[in-house]
């Protein structure tokens, strides 16, 4: 089983049917990702449950749509202070993309 968060909407990824499925149920091979992520940002979805007997092929197939960026973030303080940043209308802790030449350390 995954899950993946949308604007902190799960969508779980699972090879088993729920039996009291909390968010809205879906058949993998019938639906669009695309519908997927326009109803869990513009909808009251609160979140989706995807199912394909093959969670392997769900899942490789589910990561083929993204773009894999490496990228490392940290939690930084200083005496009592919590360091965040926003941006995107979001408070987050600050990270970045991994540079050419940078380790993710």
């Amino acid at each position: 089983m995954y899950h993946v968060f949308v604007n902190n909407k799960p969508i779980v990824l699972s090879d088993t049917k729920p039996q009291n499925a909390t968010y809205a149920f879906y058949l993998y091979k019938e639906i669009q990702l695309q519908e997927v992520f326009y109803k869990l940002r513009n909808t009251d979805i609160k979140g989706m449950y995807l199912f394909h007997e093959d969670l392997d092929y769900m899942w490789q197939d589910f990561c083929n749509h993204f773009e894999i960026v490496e990228a490392a973030g940290g939690l930084v303080l200083r005496e009592e202070a919590l360091l965040l940043i926003y941006r995107n209308h979001f408070w987050d802790l600050p990270k970045g993309k991994k540079e050419e030449g940078e380790s993710i350390a």
